[in-house]
């Protein structure tokens, strides 16, 4: 039962035109810079405000990729890799130096 769970959310990922991606910062401004960053590569972003938000969007929509602050939350990620729907996604840390740069480009 479980693989079946991941290979329907696999197919749904291949389906999609462009990626999709959930971006949860701590901070606001780099929230929004990280999510920038991505809109400007052709990616769908979906930026959460907290771990909970991040956690039911992410297990609601299967992105392709989460984006996490590296100060979110050890049991976030746990949870993230645990859920059939979250767990094909991949996972990145936001890097404070490059969001706070592009932000001030901006």
């Amino acid at each position: 039962m479980c693989s079946r769970r991941v290979f329907r959310q696999t197919a749904s990922q291949m389906q999609r035109d462009r990626s999709l991606v959930v971006v949860l910062g701590l901070d606001q401004a780099q929230t929004e810079a990280e999510a920038e960053r991505w809109r400007r590569r052709g990616a769908v972003v979906m930026p959460a405000r907290d771990a909970g938000g991040c956690l039911r969007m992410a297990t609601a929509v299967g992105p392709d990729r989460i984006v996490l602050d590296p100060r979110t939350p050890d049991r976030l990620l746990s949870l993230l890799k645990a859920h059939p729907v979250s767990s094909n996604a991949e996972i990145e840390w936001l890097s404070e130096t490059e969001s706070s740069q592009e932000f001030l480009a901006a």
